[in-house]
């Protein structure tokens, strides 16, 4: 879905830290060049940052004034205070975006990739 930058609210969190300008740098020439510029940013459905800070950081910088976002459920907040990963995953391409969050139970997180295939337990 495609937002007004403007309306995407940005957590405290996110405002007192300090982006690593190299992968600033290399977003930005990856947007230059017309590539990807990686993952989806993504946006609760009330309108906070919840991943993309860097990529939200470049669109700014080059004067974008919207930019296409993956929506999830305002539902999706961090485990008992704790950061934690979230699998944002889809069954075919242009289907609904269902969320997975990772637990200690996760074998081989470090294999987890863009793209990558995943088994996940539902309820």
């Amino acid at each position: 879905m495609r937002v007004d930058l403007k309306d995407i609210t940005i957590p405290e969190r996110f405002l007192k830290s300090y982006p690593n300008e190299y992968k600033i740098a290399n977003v930005s020439i990856d947007y230059e060049n017309g590539e990807d510029i990686g993952k989806d940013i993504i946006v609760s459905a009330s309108g906070m940052l919840i991943d993309g800070y860097i990529r939200y950081l470049v669109l700014l910088r080059k004067g974008c004034f919207s930019a296409d976002v993956t929506i999830v459920p305002d539902e999706i907040k961090l485990v008992k205070n704790k950061a934690t990963t979230y699998v944002f995953g889809k069954h075919h391409p242009n289907g609904k975006t269902y969320v997975w969050r990772m637990t200690k139970r996760t074998k081989h997180p470090e294999n987890l990739e863009v793209g990558a295939r995943v088994q996940v337990a539902t309820q």
